[in-house]
């Protein structure tokens, strides 16, 4: 009987050990959500770009595809944050930093549609709608700096530093326009 019960004992310390120590995410995890980032960016940019259409019951729609877009960003940049938990190489610095870099172009891009489309948005006559349009850009700015911060605890250099510093305010005049 006690043979069985230390048998127990080490079973479950054995699994509570095993359970406690999280898993480290790799390179190819944060590799893979700067993709779905990427992809979903440009799938913002997109929308953002065809808005509006020239069938009002259609812009509805769109608007509500614009929201969901974004919210789908500021969820896969939580989730890419929460995969920088381990130190990364300085030549695994430089693939993820390209890839960072090829979307500011796309960033700015979006968010110049985003304020160019205001009048776009307040037409379709939907209470609260450019209210939502703010908090998604306040959001998805949070996600950008929190994703940011999460690079910087992990990658060596300074160059994420510099990227942070020009994309987070990218944030700031688009969020401004729709807060009034």
């Amino acid at each position: 009987m006690r043979f069985i019960s230390g048998l127990y004992f080490l079973f479950a310390l054995t699994a509570t050990i095993g359970v406690s120590n999280p898993v480290k995410r790799d390179f190819v995890a944060l590799e893979t959500d700067i993709t779905d980032i990427a992809d979903k960016t440009r799938a913002l940019d997109a929308a953002l770009t065809s808005f509006p259409s020239a069938d009002p019951s259609e812009a509805i729609v769109q608007a509500l595809g614009i929201h969901n877009s974004a919210v789908s960003l500021i969820d896969a940049l939580n989730h890419a944050a929460g995969d920088c938990d381990a130190p990364l190489t300085e030549a695994q610095e430089t693939i993820i930093l390209g890839q960072l870099q090829d979307l500011e172009p796309v960033i700015e891009h979006a968010l110049d549609e985003v304020v160019q489309k205001k009048a776009d948005f307040e037409a379709i006559g939907i209470s609260g709608l450019t209210a939502l349009i703010h908090q998604d850009l306040v959001d998805l700015q949070n996600g950008v700096r929190t994703f940011c911060s999460a690079l910087m605890a992990v990658l060596p250099g300074d160059a994420v530093i510099t990227f942070c510093d020009e994309v987070i305010p990218l944030f700031d005049g688009p969020i401004q326009a729709y807060a009034s």
